[in-house]
């Protein structure tokens, strides 16, 4: 491990070269690499010698840390202005070059002050309000969502939940800062799930998977202490982190075979637009999930679409995606036609909504309304704004009576063209 931590600390550089103007010095990779380091340098602390320690240390500093640092937080070289945070790298490059600085706490004089820089950034991070010149969403819906899907959603707060996990090991809870919203964001997973006999599945809009999982993030809340039954059902139906060195240490799962008999069976995250119906949460039974908000990024130009889970399967389905390297990526997967909406002449959002360097949607839809009871369940999703250009209506009303889902659809074009019902 000492070899190997010698060995990459001689490279030029931790990041791949993405031809930005301005060049990045920091990404995802780089992430990675702070991470190794931080737990290898730690591990074998007292196994190296002292210039051992000072030529890996220096490595992690130059190209790792102030790389990161330089590009995201730091005021005198920043590249990424503060709008590059409604993004899910934003929350994992700062989290790892963190960790990596808390490891050199006694090595590096500069390392604390580190350290506080990426704790009080990343609290940003959480409460970020989107940009309108870019026509970027807020990160999160005010009841803890991630807009970016569950899968980003699990990536972006996992990482963020580990180095929490180090900064209050280190420097004690009463340090941490204040994020509200961490109270909730475990919920977004459970919410988003699809419990089946077999196994456990999520509602895939946008970039996410039928088999994407929040566990690792519900694991960390839990070390973090956010504790909520919840979270202990969601774990017994997923993963208790066992197979994980930071499970083995902080799991303390209550197995539970049943959510808590107040815990919603509809949920709706208004400032992201995406509503969660279920008749109940036993296995195999039925769920509708409609979204009607943003396009950027990873969140796909979908205003108005719904997938439909019922015994035990997708039935009514999105289509998911493909690897970003693709074609079909940007020419199929994120434009309206590879979505339950309707169209007219084959259109549903302008394609520059996720395509031209992901311009975003300047008008984004909602979901108004979001009814569950006395048997009766009622959605009202708006996809009027990010589809204006061609329609002056696009209001889709999903009635859920027993067990019939109805679906009525007020649409006017600008235009006379021809309407297509997309299932």
């Amino acid at each position: 491990l000492r070899d190997a931590l010698v060995h990459y600390g001689q490279l030029n550089r931790w990041a791949g070269d993405a031809g930005n103007d301005p060049p990045w010095h920091s990404e995802l990779n780089t992430a990675r690499f702070c991470f190794g380091y931080a737990i290898g340098y730690d591990s074998i602390y007292d196994f190296m010698s002292a210039d051992e320690r000072k030529t890996i240390a220096g490595a992690m500093v130059r190209l790792g840390i102030l790389p990161t640092l330089d590009d995201w937080i730091l005021g005198e070289k920043r590249i990424h202005a503060l709008d590059s945070m409604g993004h899910n790298w934003w929350s994992v490059c700062v989290s790892m070059a963190g960790l990596a600085a808390m490891s050199l706490l006694e090595d590096e004089p500069q390392a604390e002050s580190w350290v506080e820089r990426v704790s009080d950034g990343l609290r940003e991070w959480f409460y970020y309000q989107g940009n309108i010149l870019q026509n970027k969403p807020a990160n999160f819906d005010r009841n803890g969502a991630f807009y970016e899907s569950l899968n980003y959603a699990n990536y972006a707060l996992s990482e963020y939940l580990l180095f929490r996990l180090a900064f209050c090991n280190v420097f004690g809870k009463s340090s941490a800062p204040e994020i509200p919203l961490l109270e909730h964001a475990g919920d977004f997973f459970v919410h988003g799930c699809y419990p089946a006999s077999d196994s456990l599945m999520s509602a895939n809009f946008g970039d996410g998977s039928l088999r994407s999982s929040g566990a690792k993030t519900i694991q960390l809340l839990l070390a973090n202490g956010y504790d909520a039954p919840q979270y202990h059902w969601y774990l017994t139906r997923t993963d208790a982190g066992l197979d994980d060195p930071v499970g083995l240490v902080y799991c303390e799962l209550h197995p539970r075979v049943t959510l808590p008999t107040d815990f919603a069976r509809s949920m709706l995250y208004p400032d992201i637009g995406w509503a969660l119906l279920r008749s109940s949460w036993q296995n195999d039974a039925t769920m509708l999930a409609v979204k009607s908000g943003f396009a950027w990024n990873h969140a796909h130009p979908d205003a108005g679409s719904f997938i439909l889970f019922h015994g035990g399967k997708p039935l009514i389905i999105d289509s998911g995606n493909c690897s970003y390297s693709r074609r079909e990526y940007t020419s199929y997967y994120r434009q309206s036609k590879a979505h339950n909406v309707v169209l007219t002449d084959g259109y549903g959002q302008n394609p520059e909504d996720c395509g031209g360097g992901d311009r975003g949607t300047i008008t984004p839809g909602q979901i108004h309304r979001l009814m569950d009871t006395a048997g009766l369940k009622y959605v009202f999703a708006d996809a009027t704004g990010p589809t204006s250009w061609k329609f002056s209506r696009n209001y889709r009303h999903f009635l859920w009576l027993d067990k019939v889902i109805l679906i009525f659809d007020d649409v006017r074009t600008h235009e006379e063209g021809r309407l297509e019902w997309l299932l």
